[in-house]
Parts: structure tokens; C-alpha cells; sequence
């Protein structure tokens, strides 16, 4: 399988594992929810509830761009931001205060991928 090919595999596992884990936690709370609430932005537990956000490529063109937005909303209390990056990214401009996590997807196996995914909630 090439590079790519198993980074697409990862990929996808990444995104099941992040849905499995959203309904699972949903499905604890004491308001039912169906799936229509957790394919919609509208869920009300949008507003409630602190997310906690993991973005990958912190220390690329997009990812920076994405990293200075959201550690403004995790400074003001609204979102809870993990950054995951390979091991030998420079995550030097990861703001003090945000978790950082190491995700290396070339090498990584589905252990790894769901201990770096812990807890969050939102996969970007």
C-alpha cells in the first residue's frame, strides 16, 4: 500500500474512532440524541458543553493559520485545543497552555492513533 494509500486508512480510522467516541459520550447524557443530532452542527449540546478540539499539521501552511484562530478560543475558555504532530515538527509556536501531542500518521498504529485521540472531540 503506498504513503498515501495508508494515510487515507488512517485517516478513516481516525474519523470512526472520533464518531464511536462522540456517541458514546452523548449517550451518556441524560437528554436522548439520535444520529440526526450528531451529523448537524445545531446539537444542543453545542453550546453547553466545552469542546476539545485536536488539529493535526500544526506546523504547516494551513494548520498555523488554524492554530492561531483556535488558540484565541482556548485562551477564552471556549474550546479545549490539543495539538498533534509528528515527532519531528517544530511546534514552537504551540501557544504555552496548549496541550501537545505526538502523531506521527506514516508510522502509527491504531493503538497509537487512539491514545493520541483521547478525549477529543473534535478532529481537524
Amino acid at each position: 500500500m503506498s504513503s498515501f494509500g495508508r494515510l487515507l486508512r488512517i485517516a478513516s480510522d481516525i474519523c470512526t474512532l472520533a464518531i464511536t467516541e462522540y456517541k458514546a459520550r452523548c449517550t451518556s447524557l441524560p437528554i436522548p440524541v439520535s444520529d440526526s443530532y450528531l451529523s448537524t452542527a445545531t446539537s444542543p449540546y453545542t453550546l453547553t458543553m466545552v469542546r476539545t478540539i485536536g488539529l493535526l499539521g500544526v506546523s504547516g501552511l494551513l494548520g498555523s493559520h488554524l492554530l492561531a484562530a483556535l488558540a484565541a478560543a482556548h485562551e477564552k475558555g471556549t474550546l479545549q485545543l490539543v495539538a498533534l504532530a509528528r515527532p519531528s515538527s517544530d511546534t514552537s509556536k504551540v501557544p504555552a497552555g496548549v496541550e501537545k501531542r505526538v502523531l506521527d500518521a506514516d508510522t502509527a498504529s491504531l493503538e497509537e492513533v487512539q491514545r493520541a485521540l483521547e478525549g477529543i472531540d473534535v478532529l481537524m
